[in-house]
């Protein structure tokens, strides 16, 4: 057990945590609407002329290839009248949103476990976002955004021009490249816009720019390239549309699966919102592969091993991963090494005693090895709790929330932790046959805070690692 099950999902840390993937959505979605720039007034009707059109179509199903510094995924959206659909697939999840008949749905899909919920009462803060960035994708507050651009403008924080077009899956496309900067705003103005003047948005976000193509039929958005400064850290997105049609069946919009509460939901959500979190820690550490191979192990998911570019520390994640996941198939990912492969099929019979699989391994002295091992027939998986009453807090400072019976060697050395303190803010109790801490929104809160200052922490010492680096790269150019 480590030393917390729960998953976190609070808005605030969504904002930190998927700041590249939200920050595109919204200025993706907003640069769709209109606005006024202070190029030539030629470029600014082009600008327009080639996405009001879009504002004609009642149906449209478009599908992007993102890759998201790094974390590659696909987007699909799909319109048909009053409906929309908004579907991500990552490589360790699925999620998508609905709004059918003006009612907000959503399904997730993780390791196994899929479920769909009506979100009209949710309390779990991606629900309110992506009805929002529903408004943006599909054009409903159009009057806000040419304000937000009219304001943008008139304060020189804004600048637009057209460039070099082609086609894209075959369509022309009307491209353009645009730069803002929020910070040359007043402080007035921004409270005017309801744009906190404190927030990351103002503060953190610099460098912005976006490469923005078109269709020139529908003026739907077919590819984006964007790119922004984020507290010493330079982010990088690009969104390129590979299938589009304006006739999608009005069936493709529906939920295939009964309804649950959603609090069914919230912890596969929650799980989901824990991997990306994990994903952008270890995009910061100087061994993201290292990092993304001990955090697979750690959080009992194979997904995180396609994610690693090494191959060699892929591998090791592959063979790593079949002592908990019940999946033969994952040897077959194994790249370069028979040798590793073969260890691979190994342990799965080590551990699941099939040893049917025996016969995959192509070293002999292995395969003999694999035939003759002992098996001791496996033990069916127990839930470490069925009630609340199972569970109990131990730990130094009361960190742990671990069934009743089970012993906690206590290091009396052990540091506090900000984090600890929030374990004061909830119970622990019995979820999905497991001990964990109940996500309350005081303790969520609370987390959230903390992780956004670990997170910040990272980007700091990162960025001061680089500019000294380039400080001592710049004296010794001087000194010889």
């Amino acid at each position: 057990m480590k030393d917390k099950k729960v998953k976190i999902n609070n808005l605030n840390l969504n904002y930190l945590i998927f700041s590249i993937f939200l920050v595109m959505i919204f200025f993706s979605g907003m640069f769709i609407f209109g606005c006024t720039y202070n190029n030539e007034n030629n470029t600014y009707a082009k600008f327009i002329d080639s996405i009001s059109k879009q504002y004609n179509l009642t149906a449209y199903n478009i599908t992007y290839d993102v890759n998201d510094d790094g974390l590659e995924y696909n987007l699909n959206i799909i319109k048909y009248e009053s409906d929309w659909r908004v579907g991500y697939e990552y490589p360790f999840a699925k999620i998508a949103f609905y709004s059918i008949n003006s009612t907000p749905y959503a399904c997730a899909e993780r390791e196994g476990k899929r479920y769909c919920s009506d979100i009209s009462s949710a309390n779990f803060s991606d629900k309110g976002y992506h009805l929002a960035e529903s408004q943006i994708v599909f054009g409903k507050d159009i009057d806000y955004t040419i304000k937000l651009y009219d304001t943008l403008n008139n304060h020189s924080a804004l600048s637009i021009k057209q460039v070099d077009s082609g086609n894209i899956i075959n369509r022309p496309v009307n491209c353009f490249e645009l730069e803002l900067d929020y910070s040359k705003l007043s402080t007035n103005e921004l409270n005017k816009l309801g744009i906190p003047p404190t927030s990351n948005l103002v503060m953190l976000y610099k460098n912005i720019t976006q490469k923005l193509c078109y269709d020139n039929e529908t003026g739907i958005l077919l590819s984006t390239n964007f790119s922004y400064m984020y507290n010493g850290h330079m982010f990088d997105i690009s969104k390129k549309a590979t299938s589009f049609s304006t006739q999608p069946f009005q069936n493709s919009i529906k939920i295939d699966k009964e309804l649950e509460h959603y609090n069914v939901l919230k912890p596969v959500y929650n799980d989901i919102t824990n991997d990306w979190v994990t994903y952008y820690r270890c995009s910061f550490e100087n061994d993201t592969d290292t990092c993304l191979r001990d955090k697979s192990f750690e959080n009992k998911n194979s997904k995180f091993c396609k994610l690693i570019k090494d191959t060699h520390k892929r591998n090791s994640c592959y063979t790593r991963a079949i002592s908990y996941d019940n999946n033969p198939s994952l040897c077959e990912n194994i790249e370069d090494s028979q040798n590793d492969r073969d260890s691979c099929y190994y342990l799965y019979v080590y551990y699941f005693g099939n040893k049917s699989y025996c016969k995959e391994i192509i070293n002999d002295t292995i395969r003999n090895d694999c035939e003759n091992l002992e098996i001791t027939p496996a033990q069916p998986h127990k839930s470490e709790c069925s009630v609340d009453a199972d569970c109990g807090v131990k730990g130094k400072f009361g960190e742990f929330c671990v069934p009743i019976n089970k012993t906690i060697t206590i290091d009396e050395k052990k540091p506090w932790k900000k984090i600890y303190g929030c374990y004061n803010k909830t119970t622990c109790g019995c979820i999905d046959g497991e001990c964990r801490w109940t996500p309350t929104d005081d303790f969520v809160d609370c987390i959230d805070t903390v992780e956004n200052e670990e997170i910040l922490k990272i980007l700091n010492t990162k960025h001061n690692n680089q500019t000294n680096v380039t400080a001592n790269q710049s004296t010794n150019q001087t000194s010889g």
